[in-house]
């Protein structure tokens, strides 16, 4: 079921089309995409606290604290 999850998340990431690095964060985000980022956080952070594999456990950090970083920087 964990996997489902993260197929999920590795979709979304995708059908976002969330760039890859901050570098490549040009302009400013709109209202709607900081709330499906949030929204996807929030996923996230579910989805690490219910994880048992601490390898994946990490890769799952990483891309929230990401996704954190975008939206702070357009805030910013």
């Amino acid at each position: 079921m964990r996997k489902k999850g993260i197929e999920l998340h590795t979709k979304s990431r995708a059908a976002l089309q969330v760039p890859k690095s901050k570098g490549d964060v040009i302009s400013m985000i709109t209202k709607e995409e900081k709330v499906v980022f949030e929204y996807e956080i929030k996923k996230l952070t579910d989805e690490y606290q219910k994880c048992a594999e601490s390898r994946l456990k990490k890769r799952i950090q990483e891309d929230a604290l990401w996704l954190k970083s975008v939206v702070l920087c357009d805030a910013g």
